[in-house]
């Protein structure tokens, strides 16, 4: 089975607002959302993704304490399951239909076109190959990961992809590459249209 990419429109302050909040009353809901999410036949590992959940709901925020997780030097996959909970948390996400593709042809395309994109978009597509975590600044999952853009990121990585395609030759525009570059486009296109911020899973 390969990785395929999730790329979904979604508040970046709504997840904020989940986080810290200092109490564990949003706790019986994430619970029973992680458990809706996916079934975990190993007790300890669900142990494990509660106490993670528990703790990024009474942790200081984001804002006010960068190295949040300071213990946390990078993230598995205990930590990518309870991200994928607290982002859909109170909110609904604006699918792209994204998961057509599989994760080989993100890798291929930062691989070979990297170099060819506009500065200020590289940093915002490399999220995608190594992704962008909210308890640590690396993610090192056994399988899966995650990242997320601001409205304003996922504005200057979209400018950068199109003027790649715009400087396109014609002849590279049938490959593989600026086929996908095309169908990126499409999507991070919709998610700036509704006025969200980008969340992006692979698993």
């Amino acid at each position: 089975m390969s990785l395929r990419p999730e790329i979904s429109g979604f508040r970046l302050d709504v997840l904020n607002a989940v986080l810290g909040r200092g109490d564990d009353s949003q706790l019986p809901a994430l619970v029973a959302e992680l458990d809706a999410f996916t079934a975990l036949d190993d007790p300890a590992r669900r142990d494990r993704v509660v106490a993670i959940l528990r703790r990024a709901v009474q942790a200081p925020p984001r804002w006010a304490a960068p190295e949040r997780w300071a213990d946390v030097e990078a993230e598995g996959d205990d930590h990518v399951l309870a991200a994928q909970v607290l982002a859909r948390h109170g909110q609904e996400h604006l699918e792209t239909g994204s998961n057509v593709w599989n994760m080989t042809a993100f890798w291929t395309f930062i691989e070979e076109r990297f170099a060819s994109l506009p500065k200020p978009g590289r940093k915002y597509l490399a999220m995608f190959g190594a992704g962008r975590g909210l308890f640590a600044r690396k993610v090192d999952a056994g399988w899966g990961y995650y990242g997320y853009l601001a409205l304003p990121e996922l504005q200057q990585l979209l400018a950068s992809l199109r003027e790649y395609r715009a400087a396109v030759s014609a002849e590279e525009a049938s490959d593989p590459g600026s086929r996908f570059a095309d169908e990126l486009v499409g999507w991070l296109g919709a998610i700036e249209s509704a006025g969200l911020d980008l969340w992006f899973s692979c698993d």
